[in-house]
């Protein structure tokens, strides 16, 4: 566990004003709570979070800041829809 020092804390609860995504939201509450002496269970309790999302929160947290709260980019394929020339020109070879 890292303890936060008091600009830390700050700039975590200026970010909790701002932020307007819920996960993002959550999860910096997750570490504002830690901050307090909470432990990892309370916090899951408290939040209504699983103790892996707590901990998950914490260890992203610890490893990356406030930057790292914020969920990844989803896979998949990009630009997926083909225009009707590309899709012509992709059936013409086969």
């Amino acid at each position: 566990m890292v303890k936060c020092s008091r600009n830390q804390v700050a700039r975590l609860k200026k970010a909790l004003q701002r932020e307007k995504d819920l996960v993002v939201w959550q999860r910096i509450q997750m570490i504002l709570l830690r901050e307090d002496g909470k432990t990892q269970p309370e916090i899951a309790e408290l939040t209504g979070v699983s103790l892996s999302t707590v901990n998950r929160a914490h260890m992203a947290y610890d490893n990356g800041g406030v930057n790292a709260l914020r969920p990844k980019p989803k896979g998949g394929r990009r630009n997926e829809n083909m225009t009707l020339e590309e899709e012509k020109r992709f059936l013409a070879r086969l």
